[in-house]
């Protein structure tokens, strides 16, 4: 059977995708399988970083004094933010659309899950590690502070600079 030529492009479009996306993505979950219940610090970009001696620990403390005084119980905005960390549906959304594309694993993370001050640590730690992980100097952790505060662009509004100032404030003290 002759192939024409308005059918190659198609077929090798489709090779493309079987063996770049389709066949990878098989093998690359059946070995996630056995992972899928790994410590996330474990795996984080952000996790031992350190600025000026404060860590990346030191800033999600102080964001979570900020947010709520450390309380798991705190409701916000309404009670649009919930949790330790006042985080809303959408932040739980976009984290966990994150997880499918670089993770290749399904949503790990519900709603409810906002009330436990480990999971939205988990959250945080993902979504600024999506946002924010590209900067490496003092100005990364002004940079996850707002983007925290004010989403993804939030560390370009001017709304977000006070809250980064509470959260540095607490840092310098070295509240929790």
């Amino acid at each position: 059977m002759k192939i024409t030529s308005y059918w190659k492009p198609i077929l090798a479009g489709l090779a493309l995708f079987i063996v770049a996306i389709y066949l990878p993505g098989k093998w690359v979950m059946k070995g996630l399988d056995m992972n899928l219940d790994m410590d996330f610090e474990a795996v984080s970009i952000l996790d031992g970083m350190t600025v000026d001696g404060y860590t990346f620990d030191d800033l999600l403390d102080a964001i979570e004094w900020v947010e709520s005084e450390g309380n798991g119980d705190a409701v916000g905005d309404n009670g649009d933010a919930i949790g330790a960390y006042q985080i809303h549906k959408a932040y739980v959304d976009d984290v966990n659309s994150y997880i499918c594309q670089q993770r290749l694993k399904l949503a790990t993370f519900r709603y409810d899950d906002r009330w436990d001050k480990q999971k939205s640590r988990q959250m945080m730690e993902l979504y600024l590690e999506k946002y924010c992980g590209v900067w490496l100097d003092w100005s990364k952790f002004e940079k996850m502070a707002r983007v925290h505060n004010g989403g993804p662009n939030g560390w370009l509004k001017d709304s977000t600079k006070p809250y980064w100032e509470k959260v540095k404030a607490i840092m310098e003290r070295g509240e929790e």
